[in-house]
């Protein structure tokens, strides 16, 4: 631990320059989408192949499971299993210590259990150069129940910023033999939207232990992630991340844990950061005192998220007297209008972005998202955008945990 905090120490006091930040760090693995990105990219959610470590002889062989086939979501932080499917999971034993939810406001459902801690496999046996084996020890999420909170009932919607484990209708009921889920979040940030445990030591590409084999240390490993069309790279290098200063990076804000009132202040983790601040701007055709215009609003300031795990979007500003008016076909949480065009950057000041017209339609390879845009006003929460997995057909996108810092790069 006192290597890994003289590390980061060093790091910090380096100037942030991107090409040359990653050398001496040699450490890093492919691990593949599941699914052909070249020809249509990421059209649905992608997903890698893992296994766990176990013991025993039902469905464990080699001191492994079987493969499963996560989700990979950079909106969420952990990895979630249905607990029946963990094979050296006894029910009713989750331990009280370890009490455990997420909530997912994607699909609003509510998602409890406990933490156990785990070693992950990707790659496993792989004996190639480029994805070869890696490993890390994390708590995994044993989900042993489950529940819709619909956010139309009279009792309101989940709070995502107190987070509790229970739906705010006293009378849901959930249901407590969950047959199918199985996610790997990789985000960060994500502790103020329903997941108060999405910690960095959840992460597993942020807690590699060992590659190819052999143990990693803080000298070799650069703990940190990138998105490709191909997979996601788990260790950060001048070859993936860098190198010839195509990825151009922007600071995040570090993250406080909340600490109890008249208490001592939560210690924060080194390796917790705050989502990617941005703007979002629309640019549409409407009639104003009969007459036709064209309304350009200005870039309202909001956090933003690029979502492997969500095919949509989402924006979230506070009012359309004090941000933006935005072109919405009805009330609450309505589409955009078609024709619309969206502007959305990246970093304050902006250092990259996406720009698509609502309901276009992708050409190819293009940005504009599939699905409607879902468009809310709100004076309790936080502007917010969520960017959907669309942008990722042109830009691959690099987080480096140690600086907190985010870059992209053409896809």
């Amino acid at each position: 631990m006192l290597a890994q905090i003289l590390t980061i120490c060093l790091v910090l006091l380096r100037p942030f320059v991107g090409a040359d930040i990653f050398d001496g760090f040699t450490e890093s693995t492919l691990v593949p989408w599941l699914e052909n990105q070249v020809a249509d990219p990421f059209a649905n959610t992608v997903h890698v192949s893992m296994r766990l470590s176990c013991t025993g002889t039902v469905d464990c062989v080699g001191g492994r499971t079987k493969d499963y086939k996560p989700v990979v979501d950079t909106g969420s932080t952990g990895i979630m299993l249905v607990a029946k499917e963990i094979p050296d999971f006894i029910p009713g034993t989750c331990p009280t210590e370890d009490v455990g939810w997420q909530y997912l406001s994607s699909s609003d459902k509510l998602y409890r259990g406990c933490w156990i801690k785990k070693e992950v496999v990707f790659n496993p046996g792989s004996a190639s150069t480029t994805q070869p084996e890696m490993t890390a020890t994390v708590p995994v999420l044993a989900v042993t129940e489950s529940a819709f909170c619909d956010p139309r009932s009279s009792f309101g919607e989940y709070d995502v910023l107190a987070a509790p484990n229970t739906c705010p209708d006293p009378t849901v009921v959930f249901d407590t033999n969950p047959t199918t889920l199985s996610m790997l979040g990789i985000g960060f940030g994500r502790q103020k939207s329903g997941q108060p445990q999405g910690y960095p030591d959840k992460n597993p590409f942020l807690q590699m232990t060992t590659v190819a084999g052999h143990a990693v240390n803080w000298f070799s490993y650069r703990p940190g992630w990138v998105i490709t069309k191909r997979g996601v790279h788990s260790g950060l290098t001048n070859f993936n991340a860098g190198g010839s200063r195509e990825f151009r990076y922007t600071r995040l804000p570090p993250h406080h844990p909340p600490s109890p009132p008249s208490a001592p202040p939560v210690p924060r983790h080194p390796l917790d950061w705050d989502q990617l601040d941005g703007c979002i701007k629309f640019t549409y055709d409407t009639i104003i005192g009969g007459t036709p215009t064209t309304v350009v609003t200005p870039c309202v300031k909001c956090k933003v998220l690029l979502d492997t795990g969500f095919q949509r979007g989402f924006v979230r500003l506070r009012s359309p007297t004090t941000d933006a008016v935005m072109p919405r076909t009805g009330s609450g949480a309505s589409p955009l209008k078609a024709g619309a065009i969206v502007d959305v950057s990246f970093g304050s000041p902006a250092i990259d972005g996406e720009r698509f017209t609502v309901a276009a339609g992708r050409s190819g390879a293009g940005a504009a998202p599939d699905n409607d845009i879902r468009a809310v006003y709100s004076t309790r929460l936080p502007r917010f955008v969520n960017a959907g997995s669309h942008a990722f057909r042109l830009k691959k996108m690099a987080f480096d945990a140690v600086s907190g810092a985010v870059g992209f790069a053409p896809a």
